[in-house]
């Protein structure tokens, strides 16, 4: 199972979450894994979005109802709202995804599942609360988490610090920026 469909997975939990109380999310969770050859790592994922997104609910979605001017959260599109939750969730509490990445893959998801408006619409949302996590020092514009993570491999490896460099998955060197930089991010100017 890719990472792409593993997400997919955690967005059908989330679009659920309003059908079932907090009692069954476990069974929820079990049931939707069960008899599925999906590798642990990618269990993990899933479960860590589904109830991230879960226990983080309330704040996600006061800053989609703020971000979503002239619509109450009750009206908007149970795909919209489940791919914006699910996004949310990554951008303000998780490091295991870039905030871009994020809202790339929530674009995808809301093209895939929502109405001809939706990636526009979830765009949009997700910009200003990215825009906002940025502004409040939860991650910078890249989606690297600012603070040490000594679960991370790479900073693991160098003794829980980021690696020199920065945030090694934000590099590309198919940037021309980065390119003439060696590969590495250009300094901030």
């Amino acid at each position: 199972m890719s990472r792409r469909t593993a997400r997919k997975r955690a967005f059908e939990l989330v679009f659920s979450l309003p059908f079932h109380s907090g009692d069954d999310l476990d069974f929820l969770m079990e049931s939707l894994l069960s008899g599925k050859d999906v590798p642990e790592d990618e269990q993990n994922f899933i479960r860590d979005e589904f109830f991230g997104v879960a226990r983080n609910l309330e704040a996600v979605d006061g800053l989609i109802a703020r971000f979503s001017e002239g619509w109450e959260i009750g009206r908007l599109a149970g795909t919209d709202l489940a791919v914006m939750r699910l996004s949310a969730y990554e951008i303000l509490y998780s490091d295991a995804v870039p905030v871009r990445a994020s809202i790339n893959e929530a674009v995808e998801l809301a093209r895939e599942y929502g109405t001809d408006d939706s990636p526009a619409f979830v765009n949009g949302i997700l910009g200003k609360i990215a825009a906002e996590a940025e502004a409040g020092g939860k991650k910078p514009a890249g989606g690297c988490p600012r603070e040490r993570n000594a679960n991370d491999p790479a900073q693991a490896e160098a003794g829980g610090k980021k690696p020199a460099g920065g945030c090694p998955r934000e590099r590309n060197t198919n940037n021309p920026a980065q390119a003439e930089a060696g590969g590495k991010r250009p300094a901030p100017g």
